[in-house]
């Protein structure tokens, strides 16, 4: 049973649900009220609702009967979990509203879990304005094509469905809103499964002049109001948020308010940089000093991090980036899951590119290979499995070399003691020329069309008739000879930058080699190569300048030296199907994930901004 103050029969339900008429959507009140279930079934999803009119601040639920539940959504006015089980349940939240700290308290019971069931997860707070998305799991769901989603109370909002989630963007509200949506299906017995989820709208002010509501991406972006500092003892915990994650931000905050790490100790530890982090949910600082902690590259994260003023990890936050109006790198959450509860209160709205160079006729997949092997690994959601440590640190390792190569790239080591209190991240690196500008001129990349089919594949740029025409024995006429480890290094100069620095700290500390591959998508639906290459960053005519790269990034490597040690360049082999080529010394892959696809390469990052 989800937030609703009527009970749902079992009956009628035979499901998890508030039943077909959950009545008015309430709204807040002058006095505070908790809106919620008042019975529910073990393995249901439910929420927990704090509405009130006026600011409230340090929402804070605690459990105080019960079996315990997840608390991965503590610190928000709607509090979601699965009931793990029959019993008695009560709840506080203490909040903070017109400097008055108060508390109220919730309780209902939990019957028996039902023989089937539907939960969507998760009701959650969005920002006005804000990309919202929601996901239904249950019994025949995957296998049952006749999954149906309605809104039934709110401001009606436009939606898309891939089947099994649903998208919309949230209204533009004069005061906090309740959405109510259903999802629905019907087994093939004629068993009708229904529930109900909620979605709390913040009425938060927006600046239109924002950086993020203007600039972000195409449209601008409207953030989460549910950020904060991970640390509320840290000495930027005041100015962490304002200076970096909110829809009010239109300048650059100087140096004397949130200064560069570097330009603060020349060897931080892990304890400086969750000084600097600010979060969404605190599972997911939890999970970042664990990755820290536990890392094999551990080392070289926090001299990177050096570069950086602040790290905001948030559920919103997709793809993850660099941006020098602030000095921060900002990553998507669903790089640090561990467990099926954290990641049911991500965002799954797929990255806004993810359609751009459809009309072309090639994909250019990559991949990272260990021993072998797929090295990131994918879990299915529907199966709600936890994930393995290694593979969080898989997906993570990455990232963080690509985008804090970004950071560098601008704020190299010698720069940071030479910035003065006054200067903004904005201001220094505009008055300076990025290491990736002297790259591009001194080994600059060839294939003027590649860079044109860049433009897109990855900013949306309108394919002309030529671009159309061309199939994959043309893109390897055109990239094969260049000097590109990806066609993702086309887009710009500094993600030429950060992909050579990411491919080679990959090969050198992780021993994990990058696949990249051109795959035509004409009468291919086996995706079999036209051509591929592993390992591509140890070409010889590739090396000089990914040696440049890496000696500006971190000068104590002697990059030169270490690329004897690398392995030497191989082809993947032509016309076999990109999922059989993991493997080198078999052309097949039989350890690979049943539901690995072609990773074309998209940015997973966006457009580094300045």
């Amino acid at each position: 049973m989800k937030a609703t103050i009527l009970l749902c029969s079992l009956l009628l339900c035979a499901c998890g649900g508030s039943g077909e008429d959950s009545g008015r959507v309430p709204g807040p009140t002058d006095s505070p009220q908790i809106i919620g279930p008042s019975s529910a079934a073990g393995g249901e999803s439910v929420a927990l609702i704090l509405l009130a009119e006026g600011g409230l601040e340090q929402v804070q639920w605690q459990q105080t009967q019960g079996p315990s539940v997840s608390e991965v959504s503590a610190k928000s006015q709607v509090f979601g979990f699965d009931v793990p089980a029959a019993g008695d349940y009560g709840f506080r939240v203490n909040f903070t509203r017109q400097g008055s700290r108060q508390s109220l308290d919730w309780q209902f019971t939990a019957q028996d879990p039902q023989a089937a069931s539907i939960n969507i997860r998760l009701d959650h707070m969005a920002s006005q304005g804000a990309d919202v998305s929601l996901r239904a799991d249950g019994d025949g769901i995957e296998d049952n094509g006749n999954l149906t989603w309605q809104q039934t109370d709110g401001p009606s909002v436009s939606f898309q469905t891939t089947g099994q989630e649903i998208y919309f963007r949230a209204p533009r509200v004069n005061r906090d809103t309740l959405l109510e949506w259903q999802a629905e299906i019907i087994l093939d017995d004629g068993t009708r499964l229904k529930d109900t989820a909620w979605i709390l709208v913040k009425a938060a002010p927006i600046n239109p002049d924002g950086f993020f509501p203007r600039y972000v991406r195409q449209g601008g972006e409207i953030v989460t109001t549910e950020v904060h500092a991970y640390r509320t003892d840290s000495p930027y915990a005041e100015v962490l948020v304002s200076c970096t994650y909110t829809n009010q931000l239109d300048e650059s905050c100087p140096f004397s308010a949130l200064p560069m790490l570097g330009s603060e100790t020349e060897s931080p530890d892990i304890e400086d940089v969750l000084d600097r982090l600010v979060v969404s949910h605190d599972w997911m600082g939890e999970n970042f000093a664990l990755f820290l902690q536990t890392s094999p590259a551990a080392e070289d994260f926090l001299k990177l991090l050096r570069a950086t003023t602040a790290i905001v990890i948030s559920y919103d936050i997709r793809p993850s980036f660099y941006w020098t109006a602030t000095g921060a790198i900002y990553l998507d959450g669903a790089n640090f899951w561990l467990t099926p509860e954290q990641r049911d209160t991500l965002n799954t709205a797929a990255d806004y590119r993810a359609n751009f160079g459809d009309a072309l006729q090639f994909q250019m997949p990559w991949r990272y290979v260990k021993d072998n092997r797929y090295y990131l690994v994918s879990y299915p959601p529907s199966l709600r499995q936890p994930r393995e440590l290694s593979h969080m640190q898989a997906g993570l390792s990455w990232l963080l070399y690509h985008e804090l190569a970004h950071a560098n790239d601008f704020f190299p080591y010698f720069s940071w003691a030479g910035l003065s209190d006054a200067q903004t991240p904005l201001g220094a690196g505009n008055d300076r020329i990025a290491s990736s500008q002297h790259l591009s001129q001194q080994y600059p990349l060839q294939s003027d069309a590649m860079a044109q089919l860049a433009q897109v594949s990855f900013f949306g740029a309108t394919a002309s008739e030529a671009q159309k025409s061309l199939g994959a024995d043309d893109i390897q006429q055109f990239f094969s000879p260049d000097v590109a480890v990806t066609y993702y290094s086309y887009a710009t100069p500094q993600e030429d930058f950060a992909n050579t620095f990411e491919q080679f700290m990959m090969a050198y500390r992780l021993g994990v080699a990058a696949d990249v591959a051109i795959i035509g998508t004409l009468d291919n639906e086996e995706a079999r190569l036209t051509w591929g290459q592993r390992d591509r960053l140890n070409e010889l005519h590739i090396q000089p300048r990914v040696a440049s790269v890496v000696e500006d990034v971190l000068p104590g490597l002697n990059a030169r030296s270490i690329q004897q040690q690398l392995p030497s360049p191989q082809d993947l082999p032509a016309g076999i199907p990109w999922r059989q080529t993991v493997d080198l010394t078999t052309a097949e892959s039989p350890g690979q994930m049943k539901n690995e696809t072609v990773r074309q390469t998209k940015p997973l990052d966006r457009p580094v901004h300045h």
